[in-house]
């Protein structure tokens, strides 16, 4: 059950990765 919650968490983390510099633009512009 660990080593599935391992490698979902090693998932998650990559898709944030990803994800973030979007994230941080979306986020610039609203700030803006």
């Amino acid at each position: 059950m660990q080593s599935i919650r391992a490698v979902l968490t090693l998932i998650i983390v990559n898709v944030v990765i990803i994800i973030s510099p979007r994230g941080v633009a979306l986020g610039k512009r609203q700030t803006d």
